[in-house]
This record gives structure tokens, C-alpha cells and sequence, in this order.
């Protein structure tokens, strides 16, 4: 895809018409909050280290709630000029280089995103099919080499644009959305439906039934995720695929119709550090611990902190350090 076929949106806005900025508020008003939200997560993380990055799963979160915040930057970048200029021929030239930054951000959290969910789905089906094997090799260090071939694969994409490859734009588009969110996305349904008839089948011959609760409160969570991601970007892909098969259709499309379907697919960047940390346990604890000073959310982090430091099966991180928990007494006061 070359640089003219990536700005075909900014065709939209030749003539020199006053700005009509009120149909850009919501926009900018979402991408201001996808930046707050997930600057407070990140915050929360950062913070409670000690207890919320010592498991695989909370340290691809953290990396999700990064990818989501650059997100809501590309959305920022996005709306930008059309609150500093005066009126569509001056703010021409600024849009064009607000919308190439704004797109190749906006594309690299998009691939980055899918990405995320890929590898939180294997967490939780090896988590849950295979625990042993689970404890032993789902390392932090496991994860992070997880996430950087992801955010490497999301740079390069956009960054394959840019260099203005010439190929065929509907081939490419087409491999760009079958590889990488129709293929994935289909996966990821299919192991979430195995996963959850897996937990269903041992719920009734298991004796610990709250590990099996927990498992199915952590697959409910990723696949509210998977949802709205898919509910989000459908509308913005198929606004995608018609740039590439019917320019002059894509042209003729009202603007309004296109900055709809750009906000609604920022919608799960606000969404997803709602849903984790009001639904995961550990990251209800240390809200309540952090803001509201409660102990016993406090000494629910702790005691968890406890079982995954000294767990027997976990291969240990290179130079990690584990801190002396608080002693018994402590926990119960």
C-alpha cells in the first residue's frame, strides 16, 4: 500500500470549507479519556509491582494497556488539525502529516492488539488444559519474549507501508485482514469455546472448585475482550477493504460515516483497563489497596504474592528478586 492509497481519507477534505468541529468533539473527547484511563492502569502497575507483575498474564496486561495508550496518542494526533486550523485549505497540509502518523501508530496497536489476545488466549488454555506445564514454562521472561516478537511484527507492518512497496493494494489489504484478524480472531474463538467446555467438564469431578472459578472468571474477562474488539473493528476493516476494491465508493462516502467507524474502533482502547481491573481479582485488590487503604485486599495481595514466589514448579526469572513477605501475624491484623 503505498502513501497516496493510505491517505485516501484526507480527500475528503479539499475544498475549502469552514472546519465543522462539533462532529470531532466525541473523538477527541474519547481519545483524551483512552489516555487518562490507561495512564492511571499503568500507574497502578507500576506502583504495585511487587504483587501485579510477578505473573505472566498481569505482565502482557501491562503491555496492553501501553499499546491501548498509544492508541488513544493516535487518535489525539488524528483530530489535532481540526482544531488548529481555521478551515479545510489551511489545515490540508497538516492533516496529511498528522494523518500518516496517526495512521501508522493506529495500525501498529491494531496489529499489537490482536497480537495481545493471541498470546493471553495460550496463557490461559495452557493455564487451565495443562497447569503443570503451565507453572514451569509461562515465565515472565516467556512473556516478554511473546510480546516483543509481537510489537516487532506490529512496527514493521506499518512501517512496510511507508516504504511504499508497490503491490497490488486489494491483494494486499485482503492478506493484511485474512492473516491477521480473520485467521486469529476464528482461533481465538475456537480455543476460548474448547477452554470453556474443558472447565465445564472438570468442574464436576474436580475437588478445587475455586481454581476452576478462577479460571472461568479470567476466560470470561479476555473474551468480553475478544468481543468488543471484534464488534469494534469490523465496521473500520470493511471502511478499509472498500478503499482498496472501490476508490470512487470510498470517496463518496460521507466523512461523518468514516469518523464514526474511526471512533468506534478506540472504543475497546477505553474499554479493555475498565474491564480488567474492575473484573481480575488481584487488580480489584490493589485498587482497593492503593486508594482506599484496605487490609484485606491488602493481605489477599500478599498471601498471592506468597503462592506464586514460592511456588516449587516455576522456573525462576534470571535476576529477579522476590522481597521477604510480611509475616503471618501481619496478614491477619
Amino acid at each position: 500500500m503505498n502513501e497516496s492509497n493510505s491517505l485516501n481519507a484526507s480527500n475528503k477534505y479539499t475544498e475549502c470549507n469552514s472546519i465543522e468541529r462539533w462532529y470531532f468533539i466525541p473523538t477527541l473527547i474519547l481519545s483524551v479519556s483512552i489516555i487518562v484511563v490507561n495512564i492511571l492502569v499503568l500507574l497502578l502497575f507500576i506502583i504495585k509491582r511487587r504483587y501485579l507483575l510477578l505473573s505472566a498474564g498481569n505482565v502482557m496486561l501491562f503491555s496492553l494497556a501501553i499499546n491501548d495508550l498509544a492508541a488513544g496518542i493516535s487518535m489525539l494526533i488524528h483530530v489535532s488539525p481540526h482544531y488548529l486550523a481555521t478551515d479545510y485549505c489551511t489545515m490540508k497540509e497538516d492533516y496529511k502529516r498528522s494523518f500518516i502518523g496517526g495512521y501508522i501508530i493506529s495500525k501498529l496497536c491494531l496489529l499489537s492488539t490482536v497480537g495481545h489476545l493471541v498470546i493471553l488466549s495460550f496463557d490461559r488454555l495452557f493455564a487451565v488444559t495443562a497447569p503443570i506445564k503451565h507453572r514451569v514454562y509461562f515465565t515472565r521472561n516467556i512473556s516478554r519474549a511473546s510480546l516483543f516478537i509481537v510489537w516487532t511484527i506490529a512496527i514493521v507492518l506499518p512501517l512496510f507501508e511507508l516504504w511504499q512497496v508497490k503491490m497490488d493494494l486489494k491483494i494486499y489489504s485482503t492478506s493484511i485482514i485474512i492473516l491477521f484478524f480473520v485467521l486469529p480472531l476464528s482461533i481465538l474463538l475456537h480455543q476460548y469455546f474448547t477452554t470453556w467446555i474443558y472447565i465445564r467438564k472438570r468442574m464436576r469431578t474436580s475437588v478445587n472448585r475455586e481454581q476452576s472459578d478462577i479460571n472461568i472468571r479470567v476466560i470470561i474477562l479476555y473474551l468480553v475482550m475478544l468481543i468488543m474488539f471484534i464488534l469494534t473493528i469490523v465496521p473500520y476493516a470493511a471502511i478499509r477493504l472498500i478503499s482498496a476494491f472501490d476508490e470512487s465508493l470510498y470517496n463518496e462516502t460521507p466523512a461523518l460515516i468514516y469518523e464514526l467507524f474511526f471512533f468506534l474502533r478506540y472504543v475497546t482502547s477505553f474499554l479493555n483497563p475498565l474491564v480488567y481491573t474492575l473484573y481480575k481479582r488481584d487488580l480489584q485488590n490493589a485498587v482497593k489497596s492503593l486508594l482506599f487503604k484496605n487490609k484485606k485486599a491488602t493481605a489477599e495481595l500478599e498471601m498471592t504474592f506468597i503462592r506464586q514466589s514460592n511456588n516449587p514448579l516455576r522456573k525462576p526469572d534470571r535476576k529477579s528478586h522476590v522481597e521477604t513477605p510480611l509475616s503471618s501475624e501481619k496478614l491477619i491484623a
